[in-house]
């Protein structure tokens, strides 16, 4: 939900924020192990792709989901979650605030 309010309030800037969400939604879909599982990316870039919140959303839950992260090996995997909903949601609240300071209709 976080990531995906923080595009939608690039609408308070841009005329169309559909642009910047289809480009988004490719980022995440690829990054996140939808398209291509991350266990197949190389080696070096694995823990890069890890680190990053698109993991959190797709891969995460897949794993937890096939039984293929079992245990105390869950832990490390929710709490990414938790951090990155906190980050993502913490960003969006002051993305929000800078953005109502000053608020322009287009076309009335």
């Amino acid at each position: 939900f976080g990531w995906r309010f923080l595009l939608n309030l690039s609408a308070f800037w841009t005329t169309d924020a559909r642009g910047l969400g289809s480009l988004a939604l490719a980022a995440t879909m690829f990054l996140g192990g939808f398209i291509v599982p991350i266990r197949y990316f190389p080696d070096w870039l694995q823990p890069w792709v890890l680190a990053l919140p698109f993991a959190s959303i797709t891969q995460t839950p897949a794993d937890l989901f096939v039984e293929r992260v079992q245990g105390a090996d869950m832990l490390p995997l929710l709490l990414g979650q938790v951090a990155w909903a906190i980050v993502l949601l913490g960003l969006a609240q002051l993305v929000t605030i800078l953005a109502t300071r000053r608020v322009v209709f287009q076309g009335g």
